[in-house]
């Protein structure tokens, strides 16, 4: 197992190497706090212009998707398609 270089997780760890699944079960376990902290940090991010608002990957996270063709696109085209939706919305309640 190839050791981590980072020098202050190696102290913080003493020389330990956690496994994957330990990791996994510490992020489930403070599921709520991880996502405060994951959130915030992102706005850190977001804040000194670190994202690009392109592309956003999370490794080893499992969530439900819809790539169909139809809900593709670029930032633009989605927020066209966003507010056609919502013109029908307003459209579908004044009728009603």
């Amino acid at each position: 197992m190839e050791l981590p270089d980072n020098i202050t997780f190696m102290a913080l760890a003493c020389g330990e190497v956690p496994h994957f699944t330990t990791i996994a079960a510490f992020i489930s376990g403070h599921a709520e706090q991880v996502e405060a902290i994951f959130e915030q940090v992102l706005l850190i991010c977001d804040a000194d212009g670190l994202l690009g608002k392109e592309l956003f990957a999370i490794d080893g996270c499992k969530m439900s998707s819809n790539a169909a063709k139809e809900w593709s696109g670029t930032f633009k085209e989605l927020k066209e398609k966003r507010n056609k939706i919502r013109q029908q919305i307003k459209r579908c309640i004044q009728d009603a």
